[in-house]
């Protein structure tokens, strides 16, 4: 383990600048350069191209030897229990979005979110009370369902570092809008963004609305008050 004490802010900073500028295997510029000029030529998505790069630095970079031991011995680099996940929970002017793009590399819109998956939850289900479910159970309990995407034909460096986890079959429901989620195996940790309620009480009370308060449009949180702490 690395364990570097800094004293100050000044110390803080001055080792984020100096791991940042440390030096790379020479080879690093050159195989990233060539990997830029191969998928130039090729017509491919984004992502596509952008893993090709992500797989030439891996390959190229140097490890610890720890890494090393690791990789070799097929010992996990990371495990955890359960899933933890970010819910941003400020107002929707301040969150971000993220861009989606077509196969020529064209923005089309914005992917969906857990809130505009929350909106479109279904009406009532056998198992599960969805009228009276909020935001923070919802994204606890399920994630979005993905279609299956053929995997790359490359090596994948990081394939053999951790264990692959067994496949089986989990329970689908249908949202409003006709996308699909799953059920988790185990409910998720959920964490938020920290507000004081003495500094930034607006977003500290929006936030709690948001997490605990049942809701089919996001605009309801606040129908009839003028702030957040007169709606809590």
């Amino acid at each position: 383990m690395d364990i570097q004490p800094c004293g100050s802010n000044e110390a803080i900073a001055y080792y984020i600048a100096k791991y940042l500028s440390k030096a790379e295997p020479e080879g690093v510029d050159s195989g990233i350069a060539q990997a830029i000029q191969q998928i130039q030529r090729e017509e491919t998505d984004i992502s596509r191209k952008l893993f090709k790069v992500c797989m030439k630095i891996l390959h190229e970079r140097q490890i610890s030897a720890a890494e090393c031991a690791y990789r070799l011995c097929h010992i996990p680099l990371r495990n955890s229990s359960r899933s933890c996940i970010f819910l941003n929970t400020r107002k929707p002017e301040q969150r971000y979005k993220v861009l989606q793009f077509d196969k020529s590399g064209l923005a089309i819109g914005f992917h969906s979110n857990v809130f505009e998956r929350y909106e479109n939850r279904p009406l009532q289900h056998p198992d599960y009370d969805f009228a009276n479910m909020s935001l923070i159970e919802f994204a606890m309990l399920f994630e979005p369902h993905y279609a299956k995407v053929v995997s790359d034909t490359e090596e994948n460096i990081d394939h053999d570092a951790y264990e692959e986890q067994p496949t089986t079959r989990r329970p689908l429901i249908t949202l409003l809008n006709k996308s699909k989620m799953v059920v988790r195996n185990i409910p998720a940790v959920v964490r938020v963004p920290y507000f004081i309620a003495a500094s930034d009480p607006e977003n500290f009370f929006y936030s709690l609305l948001l997490q605990y308060m049942p809701y089919r449009s996001e605009t309801e949180l606040l129908d009839g008050f003028d702030n957040a702490k007169a709606a809590f």
